[in-house]
């Protein structure tokens, strides 16, 4: 049976006196996952005004949840303070109060105080390197070790988001450490394509979500979303998946970028937030 769901107790004389032989069947109760903060909107900060990209102009916010007992990852505050020399940083835990799953899940948000197009050229150039183009790398390297020491609690990256002056990126997990894996060839892929992106859009470009999924679900309610937390029924994924669709969001559309096509098409999208949405409105209606 799905993990999201759990079954009621069997069938028994009791309840089939009080119920009646319908009322007592077993019946399957779909939980929600517990709220979320990956789509909550970042306070404003006061970062360095400094022009250009430098490791002053970022700022590190992660949030997870815990067991309701409140145990933390070993090593955390080395963590902490580690990730405190070298950037502005907030870091919060919250006992989980609820039932779902995303326990010891991170949301990283890193805040950018500089445009996108700032980085892109150092990423792109022959075998080069330059400037902070990977300026992400050291902050994941300190999440992979303290998941190496914090093994039994499954930690993994629930969504990384890299919000710069001009554009968010969003990048989900579709595997186990999927983020780690493949987080540099994304969004060095990523610069070569958002020229072309940006020009046939023809708008603002507000956030670009990687990956996207065509795929109708038991419900019916979509046909373009993200990997879903709770009742995913796609069979298998692949580190080639993020290099397939591609969601853009901007002003007013959406749009769909098939990376393997070269096309664009204008289609609604919809994040896990979004998705529970439309589940919501179609069967708590009824």
């Amino acid at each position: 049976m799905n993990e999201n769901y759990c079954e009621a107790d069997p069938i028994n004389s009791d309840k089939k006196k009080r119920l009646g032989e319908e009322g007592a069947k077993p019946k399957r109760i779909r939980y929600k996952p517990i709220s979320r903060r990956s789509e909550v909107k970042v306070n404003p900060i006061v970062l360095n005004t400094l022009e250009g990209p430098t490791m002053e102009n970022i700022k590190v916010n992660i949030s997870y949840w815990t067991y309701p007992e409140g145990d933390d990852f070993d090593g955390i505050e080395l963590f902490t303070r580690d990730l405190l020399d070298e950037y502005k940083s907030e870091i919060r835990s919250e006992r989980t109060d609820a039932l779902g799953g995303g326990l010891y899940e991170l949301v990283v948000e890193i805040v950018c105080n500089f445009n996108f197009a700032d980085i892109a050229g150092d990423l792109i150039k022959d075998g080069v390197v330059g400037g902070i183009a990977y300026f992400w790398k050291p902050i994941f390297k300190k999440i992979k070790d303290l998941f190496q020491k914090n093994k039994k609690l499954h930690p993994d990256i629930e969504v990384a988001k890299f919000i710069f002056n001009d554009i968010e990126i969003v990048i989900y997990p579709i595997y186990s450490n999927s983020v780690d894996e493949i987080i540099d060839e994304v969004i060095k892929t990523l610069t070569l394509y958002f020229p072309v992106i940006e020009s046939r859009t023809k708008a603002q470009i507000k956030a670009i979500h990687i990956p996207i999924f065509n795929h109708v679900d038991n419900y019916k309610l979509c046909a373009y979303r993200v990997k879903l937390n709770v009742d995913e029924n796609i069979e298998s994924f692949s580190r080639d998946d993020y290099f397939k669709l591609w969601g853009v969001r901007c002003n007013e559309s959406d749009f769909i970028y098939d990376l393997q096509g070269q096309s664009l098409l204008k289609a609604k999208f919809y994040t896990q937030n979004e998705y529970d949405e439309l589940w919501d409105r179609k069967y708590k209606s009824k």
